[in-house]
């Protein structure tokens, strides 16, 4: 296996992330609009912080794929390939009059990410029939991404957010994608 394909699968499962987060994103701006009277749209901050835990869902979701269909070794290269690919696209799109800033930033993004990876680590992905969603990744996800909106929690929101998120990864051929790599 060449690093060489571990970076092209990965920037693919990337674009692939990267491609559906404005719709994502729309949609649980108008989810808000529909449950809370005063929400008057997201601004761009607030855009970027739900596109991050986007993101961040994905990488985990891809990431528990990856180890299961490639093993440890090359999953985990794929991960840490993913997550320096996130990375850098955050930091071309932070102002350059931040530059002595943005080792530090680069930094606390990929902590971040990392105290996500190890939170949804703890949770299974989706509930058992006839169960809730709390206690599964999915709804702490949702938990994320009202806090992200500013919006109170509110079940609506995280069903919207775990609809997102479905949606999101829907369609995508991950053993073709993933199989790549071997």
């Amino acid at each position: 296996m060449s690093s060489d394909k571990i970076s092209e699968v990965a920037e693919i499962l990337y674009a692939i992330a990267h491609s559906g987060i404005t719709d994502t994103i729309d949609f649980i701006d108008k989810t808000c609009k529909e449950i809370f009277e005063k929400h008057k749209g997201f601004d761009k901050e607030t855009r970027n912080k739900i596109g991050f835990e986007f993101i961040a869902i994905f990488l985990h979701i891809t990431s528990r794929m990856s180890i299961g269909i490639l093993g440890e070794d090359k999953g985990w290269d794929l991960i840490k390939k993913r997550q320096q690919i996130f990375a850098d696209h955050m930091m071309h799109s932070i102002d350059n009059n931040l530059n002595n800033e943005r080792k530090e930033l680069e930094l606390s993004l990929k902590l971040i990410l990392k105290e996500r990876h190890l939170e949804y680590a703890k949770y299974k992905a989706f509930p058992k029939t006839d169960e809730s969603l709390k206690d599964t990744l999915f709804f702490e996800f949702g938990k994320h991404i009202c806090e992200a909106t500013g919006c109170p929690m509110d079940i609506r929101l995280v069903i919207a957010a775990c609809s997102g998120a479905f949606a999101f990864t829907k369609g995508v051929k991950w053993n073709k994608i993933l199989r790549e790599v071997v």
